[in-house]
């Protein structure tokens, strides 16, 4: 989770630092990039990009995997977790 237990308030204020506790700040752009990065594994977009700049094109080396009909697993339910969960299920 995220939290400001550990910062050392006081010494932020003194040198001007603003520290705030967001903790739905970013919940939503988090989720949807784990989706997005699901997405890229399933379909070796990072190696495949890491080829073509290499100068190579191996399209059929880079064919990944459909999303649909496979099941999500998601490890931790919070408010990132039920954001992935929830957009998973229209996969």
């Amino acid at each position: 989770g995220i939290s400001t237990l550990s910062t050392p308030m006081p010494a932020a204020s003194r040198k001007g630092i603003i520290v705030m506790n967001t903790p739905f700040g970013n919940s939503i752009t988090t989720a949807e990039h784990a989706v997005a990065m699901i997405f890229a594994l399933a379909r070796q977009i990072p190696e495949a990009n890491a080829s073509t700049h290499a100068g190579r094109w191996e399209k059929n080396r880079f064919m990944g995997v459909e999303i649909t009909g496979k099941t999500l697993g998601v490890i931790g339910c919070g408010n990132i977790g039920s954001i992935v969960a929830t957009r998973g299920v229209g996969l």
